[in-house]
């Protein structure tokens, strides 16, 4: 079981490579493919998230909504506090300044996406990788835990995982790329929140017996963590584009709903 996992880990982290070689071997235009994909993922991922993992982990009792506020809360407040918008100048110190006008949502990590020309400060590029990395570890920990409950929760996790891993491969990239560093670097970036997803799947199983409880307050983390970029990243990125934006991302979000509902069963089947 733990080799299975560590296979996902090693294709999460391949697909982050492979966002971050795109980022630096290409230009990204932000245009009508990119918010489909990830309308499409946000879909998958909101699926997952209400379908298959909170149900999971609210099989361990009344407490368990509070950890998935805790993950949706771990996410938005590293998001907040590390991940900086595209078109911020440099600045001094770790955070960035308090932006005088935008929307908060402007900073979120998918809209790098768009951005991926614009200049940051080295500081910040610095901060956005910790963010990564951080948010990165909690879905080795989801695939992980998924993983010791059951091989079929564990692929459904490890495929609503692997969607949003090639964006934030080409994200980090873009941001570091964007912050001055080397492309080697940008793509190093991608690789380490790889490794932090193959050391977040490690760490349930390096505890021993997982108790029940515990795999389900890894899941209900993952669950909040899940809502989080799906609805605060994914769905409403796939909507940018202005005034006469086509509706067709809508239609992606709803096909990546089906896809889950549809990948779950053949999960079910196979590995049931």
């Amino acid at each position: 079981m733990l080799g299975l996992a560590l296979l996902f880990g090693l294709v999460t982290a391949a697909v982050n490579l492979l966002g971050s070689l795109l980022a630096v071997t290409r230009k990204y235009d932000g245009g009508a493919t990119i918010r489909n994909s990830i309308g499409f993922g946000g879909g998958f991922l909101l699926a997952a998230a209400f379908f298959e993992v909170l149900p999971a982990s609210l099989e361990g009792g009344a407490t368990m909504p509070l950890y998935v506020i805790a993950g949706y809360m771990v996410v938005y407040l590293f998001e907040q506090l590390f991940a900086t918008h595209a078109h911020e100048s440099p600045h001094s110190g770790l955070l960035p300044p308090v932006p005088k006008e935008g929307s908060p949502a402007d900073h979120t990590l998918v809209q790098e996406l768009q951005h991926a020309d614009a200049l940051i400060s080295p500081h910040a590029g610095l901060a956005a990788l910790v963010g990564f990395n951080v948010h990165d570890f909690i879905d080795g920990l989801a695939i992980g835990a998924a993983m010791l409950t059951s091989n079929t929760l564990g692929v459904v996790v490890f495929l609503a995982v692997l969607l949003h891993e090639a964006p934030a491969g080409f994200s980090i990239a873009a941001i570091l790329l964007g912050a001055g560093r080397s492309r080697r670097t940008a793509v190093l970036a991608g690789g380490s929140i790889g490794v932090a997803t193959l050391i977040g799947i490690m760490v349930p199983f390096a505890i021993g017996e997982l108790s029940e409880s515990t795999a389900q307050i890894f899941l209900a983390l993952s669950a909040g963590s899940f809502v989080y970029i799906a609805a605060t990243n994914l769905i409403p990125a796939a909507s940018a584009g202005g005034a006469g934006t086509s509706r067709i991302p809508f239609l992606y979000v709803v096909a990546g709903i089906l896809i889950f509902l549809a990948t779950s069963e053949v999960a079910e089947r196979l590995l049931g």
